[in-house]
């Protein structure tokens, strides 16, 4: 993806949107953008002792629906894949683990991007 591609800006701008928004809520960012078998995780995060698996959707505003729409049933499966992935390249298979999704809506209600974090989105891994 060229750094040029405005689909690649806008969606590593909610990424960081998003890590600020975690790093906040005292979580332990330790994986960016991570490169996982065929596939990536937008951010890896600790939470206490539970790993969390973050999918991060970008809107620039709510006109043409909610973030978290955009997240179908194969996406779902995807993420789920890579994150037991990394649990088992990491040696980390007895470790809670859980996916969020963060979605964020550059232009929200207030004029400011909106972050809305929902733990436990889907499926964990397996």
């Amino acid at each position: 993806m060229s750094t040029s591609d405005p689909r690649g800006a806008l969606g590593r701008l909610g990424e960081r949107q998003a890590e600020r928004y975690l790093k906040r809520l005292g979580y332990i960012i330790v994986g960016r953008r991570e490169k996982i078998w065929r596939g990536d995780i937008d951010l890896i995060a600790v939470d206490g002792r539970t790993v969390v698996f973050c999918e991060v959707r970008t809107r620039t505003d709510s006109l043409h629906g909610h973030p978290v729409e955009t997240i179908g049933y194969t996406k779902q499966r995807r993420v789920s894949e890579l994150a037991a992935a990394y649990l088992r390249k990491h040696h980390l298979g007895d470790c809670h683990a859980r996916i969020d999704v963060v979605a964020v809506t550059l232009h929200g209600p207030s004029g400011r991007p909106l972050v809305e974090h929902y733990q436990n989105a889907f499926d964990s891994p397996p």
